[in-house]
């Protein structure tokens, strides 16, 4: 018996930022270098840009922009919700990405003790709570984990219908598959599974 439960409050952002003094993805100079380790923004970033190099780029928010700031890379990408909670963001140098971002990314959760649970329900954003489940049902569909190029974003769209954008990619050829369901949420997320494993056979 689980004596555990959890919340998950409203999301803020989903998307991933650019940060660089030199321009957003399309003004980078020819070769440009971007840090960052992840292999979901790689095969993102590569289908836009076949000529950028990438650098393997760790550490807090803080770190990554010391390293960017002193020159060691042009550009770095980030987490657009990490740059505002910590007042980083600026629209100068942060530049929003046209990605599928990773799964539950930008969302919040509390975990309380189950007897709390209605105490604290207010904070519990339903929508929010519906489309992350679907991502991380995406992602473990395919027996994914977030070192894989994998991306997966659901959202209610401004008529309240709900949206599914998905990404997978081979993690050697970055050949890469994406999907976009406007549908109910398990038919939704039923058609990209279906559709991404169809065409993981063709890669």
């Amino acid at each position: 018996m689980s004596y555990l439960s959890s919340l998950i409050l409203k999301r803020d952002f989903a998307s991933d930022c650019l940060v660089s003094f030199k321009g957003d993805i399309k003004e980078l100079s020819y070769g440009a270098t971007i840090g960052t380790t992840s292999l979901r923004r790689r095969v993102e970033l590569k289908s836009q840009r076949s000529d950028c190099v990438f650098v393997d780029f760790r550490g807090n928010l803080d770190t990554r922009l010391e390293k960017l700031k002193k020159g060691l890379v042009d550009a770095i990408v980030v987490s657009k919700s990490g740059l505002f909670r910590l007042g980083l963001y600026d629209s100068a140098y942060c530049f929003d990405l046209d990605i599928v971002s990773a799964a539950g990314q930008g969302v919040i959760g509390i975990q309380t003790r189950y007897n709390e649970f209605d105490e604290l329900s207010f904070l519990n954003d339903q929508a929010t709570s519906v489309c992350v489940e679907i991502e991380r049902e995406f992602v473990r569909s395919l027996n994914a984990s977030c070192n894989f190029p994998i991306g997966a974003y659901a959202y209610f769209d401004e008529d309240g219908e709900f949206c599914l954008k998905t990404m997978y990619a081979d993690p050697k050829t970055f050949k890469k598959i994406d999907c976009f369901r406007r549908a109910s949420p398990k038919q939704a997320l039923r058609e990209c599974i279906e559709y991404t494993k169809t065409q993981m056979l063709l890669i």
